[in-house]
C-alpha cells in the first residue's frame, strides 16, 4: 500500500505542476497581447515601438503651402496606440518645431536602432509634406526646417530611411504609415513626381522582409484634411476609427494591419466620393496580418457606439442648422453582420480631438461606453537631448489662433419684441394735501422735442461703438429689445429700428464680403456664425430687405465651406446664384477648388472679379489656382490683390514669396517691407526680408533684419 500511495502522491504533484505551468503560459501570452507585445515564430517575446511625426507649419514654405491638421493627426495616432496597449515609454512624438529633420533621423537611426530587438515591431507614422527632387529623381519627407531649395541636406531622403531600416533598425516588422502626398508639392500637370515617390516607397519595402508601407492615397490622387473630418485628415480619421475597434472584422479583439488597411481604404474611398483611396506596398497577407494592434476585450465589447465630444457635434450641427430648417431625429444604428463594416455616416471620429500642445504632455483618455480595464498611460515624451528648432512658421492668415477651438452652437432666432404695454401707476384725481392747485395735463412721450430716454441713448451709443450683439448685455440688440418692451409704439423705437437694422446688416456684410480666401476660410467658422447672427437680426428688423435674405444664405453656405461640406454648400449657393453677387461666385470657386475641379473654379473666380473688380479676395484665390498650374499671370493677380487691400499683410507676404521664388530680389524686398510695416513684431517676416536683402546684395541691411528677428524671438515667452 505504501508504494501505491507514493505513486499517487507523485502523480498528483506532477499534475499540479503541469496545470501551474500551463496557467502561467496562458497568463504570459495574454499579457503579451494586452501590452502590445507579440510572440515570434521562435517563441521569443517582442515589443512594439513607434516614432510619430506631424508637421503643419513649415517656416520655409509660402503661406499657401501650409497644412492645418497634420500635427493633430500625429498626436491622435500616438494617443491611439498608447491607449490600445503600447507602452508610452516606447513611443516618441515629434510635432511642430520638435520635428526637425535631424530630430527625426536621430529618433530612427539612434533611439530605435539602440532600443529594438530582432523580435520587435516598429511603427513609423508621418503626417506632413512629401517632396520629389525631379532633377535627381529623389523622394523626401520634409522636416520642420526643410528647404525645398536644398532638400538633399535639409530633408529626409527615402533612400536614407531605407538604409536606416535595413542596417540599423533590426526590428522583425516595420510598418510605415504616411500621409505625405499633398497637392501643393505634387502638381496635377506633372504626374512624374508621384510616380517617383511611389517607386521609392516600393523599393524601400523591398529592401528586406518585414518592411511594409501604408499611404493615405494612391497614384494620381491627393490626401484631404479639414473640419469635416473632425479637424483631421480623412485618412487618419478613419484609421483611428479602425484601430479603436471598427476594423475588427473577426471579433477577436485585435486589429491587424490588413484589417486596418481594408477598413480605412474602403471608408476613405467612400467618404471622398471615390477621389482618394489609401495604398499599400505589395506584400503577402500573412506578413501584414502579423502586425497586430491589440486592445482589451472590455473595450472591444463597448466601443460599438461611442459618444462624440460636444464641441465636434456642435460644429456639424451649426453648419447643418444654418442651411436646413430642422434636423431629422437620430435613427438607431442597424446591427451589422459579422465580417462587415457599418456604413459611413459622415460622423466624426469618436477619438479625442484635443491634441496635446507639446509632446511631453499626457495624452488624455477618451470616453468609451464601458470603463477601461486599466489606467491610461501618459503621453510619450521627447528625450531632453532632442534638438529643437527656433524658427517660426511663415505668417499666414490660415494659422489658427493659439488654443482656439471651434464652438459653433446652433443659431437661435432673435427674440420677438413684446407688445404688452407697460403697467401704469394709479394717480389720485384729488389735490395733494397741503399743495396749491395746479393745471394737470398728460404729455405724450412721443412729443417732438422731448428728451430721449436713457435706454435709447444707450442703444445709440452701442450702435456707434459697434457693440451690436453679445457677449454681454450692454449691446445694441439687447438694449433695443428692452426699449421695445418698455415703449413699443414710441417714435424713438420707430427711429432706432432701421438704424439698428442697417448697422447689423453692414457689420455682417463686412465679414462675409471681406477677406474670404481659399487658404483661410477653414478658420472662419466662428466669424461666419457671428455674421449669420448679425444678418438674421437685421432681417427681423427689415423683413423686406432682399440683400439681407441673400447674405443670410451666403453666411450659412460659407460656414459649410469652412467645414468642407462642399456638396451641401453648393446646393445652398445655387438658390441665390441669380442675385449676381461677387461673394457667391467667389464661394463657388473655393468649393470647386476643394473638389479639385480647377476648370469650374477658374470660371467662378473670374465671374466674381467681373462682378466686383475692386474686391481683393477673388484675385488672390485665382492667383493661388494659377500658381498650382504654374501660370505666368500669378504675379499680376497677386500684385492687384495687394493693391486693392493694402492693409492685409498676408497678401504682401505671398507676393513677396512669389517674387523671391522667381529670383526677383528687389520686388521681393519691396513686398516684404510692406508686410513688415503692417506686422513689425513678426520675426519670420524680418527673416524673409533679410533673405531678400541678402540675395539682392544688401548684406548690411540683411544683417539688421536678421538681428531684429533674433531679438523678437528672444522676447517671445
Amino acid at each position: 500500500m505504501k508504494p501505491r500511495m507514493s505513486t499517487d502522491k507523485h502523480s498528483f504533484l506532477s499534475s499540479s505542476i503541469c496545470v501551474y505551468l500551463c496557467s502561467s503560459l496562458i497568463v504570459f501570452l495574454s499579457s503579451a497581447i494586452v501590452n502590445g507585445q507579440s510572440v515570434s515564430d521562435t517563441g521569443e517575446q517582442g515589443r512594439t515601438w513607434a516614432v510619430v511625426v506631424g508637421i503643419s507649419r513649415y517656416p520655409k514654405l509660402p503661406g499657401g503651402q501650409q497644412l492645418q491638421f497634420a500635427e493633430r493627426d500625429a498626436a491622435d495616432f500616438a494617443q491611439a496606440i498608447t491607449r490600445t496597449g503600447t507602452d508610452s515609454d516606447r513611443v516618441r512624438l515629434l510635432i511642430g518645431q520638435q520635428a526637425t529633420s535631424s530630430s527625426i533621423k536621430a529618433m530612427i537611426g539612434n533611439w530605435l536602432a539602440r532600443s529594438v530587438t530582432a523580435s520587435d515591431t516598429v511603427y513609423l507614422f508621418f503626417s506632413g509634406h512629401g517632396f520629389v527632387e525631379r532633377d535627381f529623381k529623389d523622394a523626401y519627407l520634409l522636416g520642420y526646417d526643410s528647404d525645398l531649395k536644398d532638400p538633399y541636406s535639409t530633408a529626409i531622403s527615402l533612400s536614407e530611411l531605407s538604409h536606416a531600416l535595413t542596417k540599423r533598425v533590426r526590428a522583425r516588422r516595420v510598418l510605415i504609415i504616411a500621409d505625405a502626398i499633398r497637392r501643393d508639392l505634387f502638381p496635377d500637370d506633372d504626374p512624374s513626381g508621384q510616380s517617383v515617390f511611389f517607386e521609392s516607397i516600393n523599393r524601400l519595402a523591398a529592401t528586406r522582409p518585414g518592411i511594409s508601407a501604408f499611404l493615405a492615397n494612391g497614384p494620381g490622387e491627393f490626401s484631404r484634411e479639414g473640419q469635416r473630418w473632425g479637424g483631421r485628415g480623412v485618412f487618419t480619421k478613419h484609421l483611428l476609427d479602425g484601430l479603436s475597434g471598427s476594423a475588427d472584422r473577426d471579433g477577436d479583439n485585435r486589429v491587424t494591419a490588413s484589417e486596418a488597411f481594408e477598413y480605412t481604404s474602403s471608408r476613405v474611398f467612400e467618404d471622398t466620393s471615390s477621389k482618394q483611396k489609401p495604398w499599400r506596398t505589395d506584400m503577402p497577407d500573412t506578413a501584414l496580418a502579423e502586425v497586430v494592434m491589440s486592445r482589451p476585450a472590455t473595450i472591444a465589447q463597448s466601443e460599438t457606439s461611442v459618444r462624440q465630444p460636444r464641441s465636434v457635434q456642435s460644429e456639424r450641427a451649426t453648419a447643418e442648422n444654418l442651411s436646413r430648417p430642422a434636423p431629422e431625429p437620430p435613427r438607431p444604428s442597424p446591427a451589422r453582420a459579422p465580417g462587415s463594416y457599418p456604413p459611413v455616416t459622415g460622423e466624426v471620429s469618436p477619438s479625442n480631438r484635443d491634441a496635446p500642445a507639446v509632446a511631453a504632455r499626457p495624452l488624455p483618455s477618451n470616453s468609451t461606453a464601458g470603463p477601461p480595464p486599466k489606467p491610461v498611460k501618459p503621453a510619450p515624451k521627447l528625450p531632453e537631448t532632442a534638438p529643437v528648432a527656433t524658427n517660426n512658421p511663415a505668417p499666414s492668415s490660415a494659422d489658427p489662433a493659439p488654443g482656439a477651438r471651434l464652438s459653433t452652437g446652433t443659431l437661435e432666432p432673435p427674440p420677438r419684441p413684446s407688445l404688452a404695454p407697460p403697467s401704469l401707476s394709479t394717480v389720485s384725481t384729488g389735490p395733494a394735501r397741503g399743495s396749491t392747485e395746479t393745471i394737470r395735463t398728460t404729455i405724450p412721450s412721443s412729443q417732438p422735442g422731448a428728451a430721449p430716454s436713457p435706454l435709447a441713448l444707450q442703444v445709440e451709443a452701442a450702435i456707434a461703438s459697434g457693440s451690436l450683439i453679445g457677449p454681454g448685455e450692454a449691446n445694441a440688440w439687447d438694449l433695443f429689445q428692452r426699449l421695445t418692451r418698455d415703449q413699443p409704439s414710441s417714435e424713438t423705437v420707430r427711429d432706432l429700428k432701421p438704424r439698428l437694422g442697417e448697422a447689423l446688416l453692414s457689420s455682417g456684410r463686412t465679414i462675409v464680403l471681406g477677406d474670404v480666401r481659399s487658404d483661410n476660410i477653414s478658420n472662419k467658422v466662428e466669424e461666419f456664425k457671428r455674421a449669420g447672427q448679425l444678418i438674421s437680426r437685421a432681417r427681423s428688423l427689415m423683413p423686406d430687405n432682399n440683400e439681407a435674405q441673400a447674405l443670410e444664405k451666403l453666411c450659412a453656405s460659407a460656414a459649410l465651406i469652412a467645414l468642407q461640406f462642399y456638396d451641401e454648400a453648393e446646393r445652398s449657393l445655387s438658390q441665390i446664384q441669380g442675385a449676381r453677387l461677387a461673394a457667391v461666385e467667389n464661394a463657388l470657386g473655393i468649393i470647386y477648388r476643394g473638389k479639385f475641379d480647377d476648370y469650374r473654379a477658374e470660371r467662378a473666380f473670374k465671374r466674381s472679379i467681373d462682378l466686383d473688380p475692386k474686391w481683393a479676395a477673388p484675385h488672390y484665390n485665382l492667383a493661388l489656382l494659377f500658381k498650382s498650374q504654374k501660370r505666368e499671370s500669378v504675379v499680376d493677380l497677386l500684385s492687384r490683390a495687394s493693391e486693392l487691400d493694402p492693409s492685409n499683410p498676408t497678401l504682401h507676404t505671398t507676393l513677396g514669396d512669389e517674387h523671391f521664388e522667381r529670383k526677383q530680389w528687389q520686388q521681393a524686398v519691396d513686398a516684404y517691407r510692406k508686410a513688415v510695416a503692417l506686422r513689425p513684431d513678426d520675426d519670420a517676416l524680418h527673416t524673409k526680408l533679410g533673405h531678400a536683402l541678402y540675395s539682392n546684395g544688401l548684406r548690411d541691411e540683411a544683417n539688421v533684419e536678421y538681428q531684429k528677428a533674433a531679438d523678437l524671438r528672444k522676447r517671445r515667452p
